[in-house]
């Protein structure tokens, strides 16, 4: 059976705050996880282990897994070390912790902003409270909006709230300290499964950012391909 749409009627007049996800909809990070990969596959020849580095990459991911579904919360560079160290563990392999710790870094605070990213930004402050809705943590996110250049409104990482998306616990917070009710937000992504659909479920207006349209078959919502096509919903 088709599913069908939980997109509220778009009413840009009752507007007032406007919600965006940061990696992916903002900053091009590109393929974190295919990185991460290429980093074991280059620490694991240098460290002469007998693992293959796919193997090792998918023991790393389902142990991200397991902390991720955890019920206690943890900083996204807390998951990350603990999932390569305990795979490490299991091939007994030395870890290279400091180095790990350092291209995680920097693979969350060197990609650069998309075309016009901070443009948009600015226009629509001229008019909405614009804020950043997303997971992140907090010491991660303030260097690489430093860099880029991005001035924001307010701010709740998924450390601020104590959950990731799409858990509604932090679109909650984020209708708390917007104040008003959830008609009045949009929430703005390049995720359908964490950004679009429970921003849905919350009464938010939404705004899909595409990059993989298979992540929707069957959904239907007002979506841009370029972030400049946010202003003609919005002005």
């Amino acid at each position: 059976m088709e599913k069908t749409s939980r997109q509220p009627s778009w009413d840009k007049r009752a507007i007032r705050t406007i919600w965006f996800d940061y990696y992916g909809t903002l900053v091009d990070v590109g393929q974190p996880f295919a990185k991460i990969e290429e980093w074991f596959s280059s620490f694991l020849r240098q460290s002469n282990a007998k693992c293959h580095p796919h193997d090792f990459f998918m023991r790393f991911s389902r142990e991200r897994a397991k902390q991720l579904h955890q019920e206690a919360f943890a900083l996204g560079e807390t998951v990350l070390r603990q999932s390569y160290l305990r795979t490490c563990d299991r091939y007994d392999v030395k870890p290279w912790t400091e180095e790990f710790q350092r291209f995680i870094t920097a693979l969350f605070t060197m990609p650069k902003a998309y075309p016009s990213a901070t443009y948009v930004v600015d226009v629509l402050r001229k008019q909405y409270r614009v804020g950043l809705l997303t997971n992140a943590d907090n010491a991660i996110l303030l260097e690489s909006i430093t860099k880029q250049g991005f001035l924001f409104d307010c701010i709740i990482t998924s450390e601020n709230a104590k959950a990731n998306k799409p858990d509604p616990r932090i679109f909650h917070v984020a209708i708390e300290l917007a104040g008003g009710s959830p008609e009045q937000m949009v929430m703005v992504g390049d995720s359908f499964a964490e950004d679009i659909r429970p921003a849905q479920d919350m009464g938010m207006q939404t705004l899909w950012v595409k990059t993989d349209e298979r992540a929707a078959v069957g959904e239907t919502c007002k979506s841009v391909t370029e972030l400049r096509e946010i202003l003609q919903y919005m002005r």
